[in-house]
């Protein structure tokens, strides 16, 4: 978010889902936002509007009806680039992969969350993708990375795309696809 937020060619529309619709408290409506979320303005009218769509440990909690993950997928079909940044949510039945986005992910969660320390490695697909092939600190064909280690991979078998990235056992750790235009 701040590195996005810092470059001021980019128009970044963030939203932090605080409380899900399901916790009930005393705090009364008019007290809960400043402003009502435009959903159906962002995931219907204006979706193709945008270069990316990033979900960063989200899960479904009933807030996004399923009609704006369809319009997701379709935007991503059409040209549209998704992120999905992934936690332990991942693994659980609100996870995004059981949303109509899982035709677009290239991965699909395998229940396995792997809590040790670890170095992440670029691939050999990675050595030559343009998103891997120059990162700071990587590993190269003959040397370890240079980064700190990671502390928990959420377990995923990759279904299409590249591996580009992986953890303990070669498990995927950044898979990239193209799927449709996007």
């Amino acid at each position: 978010r701040n590195l996005l937020k810092g470059d001021p060619s980019v128009d970044l529309v963030h939203f932090t889902i605080l409380r899900p619709p399901s916790k009930q408290d005393d705090t009364p409506l008019k007290e809960l936002s400043l402003i009502v979320f435009p959903t159906q303005e962002l995931f219907s009218e204006k979706l193709d509007g945008f270069d990316l769509v990033i979900f960063d440990r989200y899960s479904e909690q009933g807030i996004l009806p399923l009609a704006y993950f369809e319009n997701i997928a379709g935007y991503v079909y059409n040209g549209g680039a998704l992120l999905v940044s992934s936690g332990p949510e991942f693994t659980g039945p609100l996870g995004i992969y059981h949303t109509p986005l899982a035709s677009v992910l290239p991965a699909q969660p395998t229940g396995d969350i792997f809590a040790r320390g670890f170095k992440p490695m670029v691939t050999q697909a990675g050595f030559s993708h343009p998103v891997t092939r120059d990162l700071p600190g990587a590993n190269t064909q003959s040397a370890a990375p240079r980064w700190g280690r990671w502390f928990r991979l959420i377990g995923a078998q990759k279904i299409t795309g590249q591996t580009v990235m992986s953890g303990p056992g070669d498990k995927p750790l950044l898979v990239l696809d193209r799927i449709g235009n996007g």
